[in-house]
């Protein structure tokens, strides 16, 4: 991808510390330092691993140049140099082809090496090369040379193919283990997502897989998609490709006998002469993938099952918090309003009708009528003194 990511080396050194690439260190791939570099968060404009390789699959070429760095050391020298030398070329390619950035094109050149296989076999014209745009030198003159040099090149793109397969193959393992894989990947997308929000400042990743956020169901769709639209795919066409050119048990031996000794077969024609078995095209003809795909579609099916599950659990939860919202709507709208308790009258409450201060000379004046509140249950004044007079 071309934002951040979270990667395990390996933990060669059998450190656990977390380090960040340092911009300086001009020895990161020295050959005598120790590879403890088990957490790398890059960002595609200032960090080291983007600048050295200009954001074209940084972590595969970090990988690939500490693992050589390491076979340079004395005492990880278990290949020869000749072995080493004949290896490396095809070794970078394989390892190269497991960025993600490089699956649509991997399958379309899937697509189009079947398609020219299936041709071949038929005896008719077989369009494109897969392998366009690249050409077979002008060197090779004879028909058996640009055959070798398409096969060799064959041999590194399913080298490619398999190697990318079994990078993203867990969905292809015993539902068990698959179903382990999933929790641990999903685990580490979590953290790289939480981590891409502390470094950048907002999430790079998409979050229906990186953020724990997401609902559940939008988490289990995350997974889903890399099953039947990422692996399922690339071991369907990997088992389609190994059927083409199937032919006898004799006819086979002799062809394998011819690409590992390049030698011409006794055909025991008429003059007693030889004749020459053509090389066999299909560099993987008769692998077997029956349990792989039989472990894909029931684990594809189980999936399926369990988002089922997780469907209904959320419709399930969503009705049950409409009902509890409903049931606190309905008793809000029927309970009537409680009256707001006021304070009782002073019994002994005193009123008067003219305020005593005039308007017109602002002289305090002897109020004109007074009411004065007797305690309830007494008698009046009057009742009591009678007629008050002047």
């Amino acid at each position: 991808r071309s934002g951040g990511e979270r990667v395990y080396s390996g933990g060669v050194s059998g450190k656990e510390d977390i380090h960040d690439v340092d911009d300086n260190d001009e020895d990161f791939y020295d050959s005598d330092q120790d590879v403890d570099y088990e957490d790398v968060i890059f960002s595609p404009f200032d960090r080291e691993l983007a600048v050295r390789y200009n954001d074209q699959s940084p972590l595969e070429h970090m990988h690939l140049a500490i693992t050589f760095s390491l076979l340079r050391r004395q005492e990880n020298m278990f290949l020869s140099q000749e072995t080493l030398a004949s290896i490396r070329s095809m070794l970078v390619k394989a390892v190269l082809g497991t960025d993600m950035a490089n699956h649509s094109e991997q399958m379309s050149r899937l697509d189009a090496l079947i398609e020219n296989l299936r041709a071949e076999d038929e005896n008719r014209p077989a369009g494109i090369p897969w392998y366009w745009p690249s050409k077979p030198p002008p060197s090779l003159k004879t028909p058996r040379e640009k055959q070798e040099w398409t096969i060799k090149l064959q041999e590194g793109f399913v080298g490619e193919l398999f190697l990318h397969a079994a990078d993203i193959g867990s969905p292809a393992m015993p539902f068990h283990q698959f179903q382990k894989w999933n929790q641990l990947c999903q685990e580490e997308f979590f953290v790289q997502g939480e981590m891409e929000v502390q470094e950048f400042g907002h999430l790079i990743s998409p979050a229906a897989g990186f953020s724990r956020d997401q609902p559940p169901i939008s988490v289990h769709n995350f997974t889903n998609f890399f099953v039947n639209f990422l692996s399922k795919p690339l071991f369907e066409k990997l088992s389609e490709l190994s059927t083409i050119g199937l032919i006898d048990q004799s006819t086979e031996e002799k062809v394998l006998m011819n690409n590992e000794s390049d030698l011409s077969v006794n055909g025991g024609n008429d003059e007693g002469g030889e004749e020459e078995v053509p090389l066999k095209s299909n560099v993987i003809v008769g692998v077997k993938l029956d349990t792989q795909l039989a472990n894909l579609k029931f684990n594809s099916d189980q999936w399926a099952r369990i988002g089922n599950q997780v469907k209904k659990q959320m419709e399930l939860d969503a009705e049950i918090q409409k009902q509890a919202l409903d049931a606190e709507l309905y008793k809000q709208a029927t309970t009537p309003p409680q009256k707001t308790p006021q304070k009782p009258p002073n019994k002994f409450h005193h009123q008067r009708s003219v305020s005593p201060y005039s308007a017109s000379n602002g002289k305090q004046t002897q109020s004109t009528n007074r009411n004065i509140a007797a305690p309830r249950g007494s008698t009046s004044l009057k009742g009591i003194f009678g007629t008050v007079e002047n």
